[in-house]
């Protein structure tokens, strides 16, 4: 028997709680903050060690490109908040649930070989990054993945399953859409990744030759396509009884 999957919905019509597309912070004045503080931390070194308050003409004495003012550092600070915040909130957030949402929710074929040796090996890439980061892999689902339950490992076994089920979930909608990945339509996206996003033709073709490219692409397309659905959505809400999150 090999894996497969059925009986799934659309990802557009996923019911996703209020609270997964939201990040609480406790003002944008907080969110900006850590960047005025590290800028006036930057001009007391350089310049006047007793210097208490910033202003714009100490704004302008670090020579930051574009930034000329405390408001458009300001501005700087939570444009590059906002961003971080919203990438960390998809991966490590929205992202679980949609992936969770289809591992419940979907009627799944697993075979058991193939399940073992998926698990297996995302376990021991999760192991590489934790000893990458210094880490054990407890420290590094806490720390780095903001898992909060005990059983890390557990959890970390259970996105496995889940992050299997995405690979058949998107291997069935390329075969029902009857994508084609041969070498034509990897030399179209070889030159896509080449003239529209810089990419190195060498590098690429070495990082990811014919045969990965036809393994993986069904998957790198589905991902984008929930990325730019969903990530538009994700939206900040203030409440000043919240920690700023980090």
């Amino acid at each position: 028997m090999k894996s497969s999957i059925d009986n799934y919905i659309a990802y557009q019509e996923i019911p996703v709680p209020e609270e997964i597309l939201t990040i609480e912070i406790p003002s944008w004045d907080a969110a900006a903050q850590p960047v005025l503080d590290r800028a006036l931390v930057e001009y007391r070194l350089n310049h006047d060690a007793k210097a208490t308050e910033l202003t714009d003409g100490m704004v302008e004495q670090l020579n930051l490109p574009g930034i000329a003012s405390v408001s458009q550092l300001k501005q700087l600070g939570m444009t590059t908040y906002e961003k971080r915040q919203k990438e960390a909130h998809y991966y490590y957030k929205l992202l679980p649930y949609i992936l969770n949402y289809y591992y419940i929710n979907s009627n799944i074929l697993m075979n058991s070989q193939e399940r073992d040796a998926y698990v297996e090996e995302y376990m021991q890439q999760v192991q590489g990054y934790a000893e990458e980061a210094g880490m054990t892999v407890r420290a590094y689902g806490r720390q780095v993945m903001g898992i909060t339950e005990d059983n890390v490992r557990e959890v970390f076994e259970q996105r496995a399953l889940e992050d299997f089920t995405f690979k058949l979930l998107a291997q069935d909608i390329a075969d029902r859409q009857g994508l084609v990945l041969d070498e034509e339509s990897y030399e179209r996206f070889i030159q896509r990744n080449v003239l529209e996003n810089g990419a190195d033709e060498i590098a690429l073709r070495e990082e990811l030759p014919l045969k990965r490219y036809q393994e993986i692409y069904p998957e790198m397309a589905l991902s984008q396509e929930w990325y730019d659905y969903f990530y538009p959505q994700i939206r900040f809400k203030i409440n000043p009884e919240v920690t700023l999150p980090m």
